[in-house]
């Protein structure tokens, strides 16, 4: 079990330790270089998220099934994954849609292999 609890550690460092001081970074760093006409515009984040991410060999299996790989039923769409892997948005018009697994093409788009009973 030390890997998971080595893993749990590194978890709960960054949520109970550097997550207060991220906050604290980011307000001071706006304070400093934002002019206040641009606060509302611009803001200072820490991605506290990419320290939880995993491996990539964790990112990629996790993000291949939530697209809808092995057959199953895709929940996120590529530009959802494009976010949270803080890529740019892809200007596809359809990578804001979900797609159906066999056929890649948009779900409901008639483009759709008949259901079999």
């Amino acid at each position: 079990s030390w890997g998971s609890g080595i893993e749990q550690l590194a978890i709960f460092f960054i949520q109970y330790t550097l997550a207060p001081w991220f906050v604290s970074w980011e307000q001071a760093a706006a304070r400093l270089f934002i002019p206040d006409a641009q606060l509302d515009a611009i803001q200072f984040k820490f991605n506290e998220g990419a320290l939880l991410r995993g491996t990539l060999n964790d990112q990629a299996t996790f993000f291949s099934k939530a697209l809808g790989a092995g057959g199953q039923s895709p929940w996120m769409s590529q530009n959802e994954v494009r976010e949270i892997s803080d890529l740019p948005r892809s200007s596809d018009p359809q990578a804001d849609q979900l797609r159906n697994p066999m056929t890649q093409q948009p779900k409901g788009s008639g483009n759709e292999p008949p259901q079999t009973a």
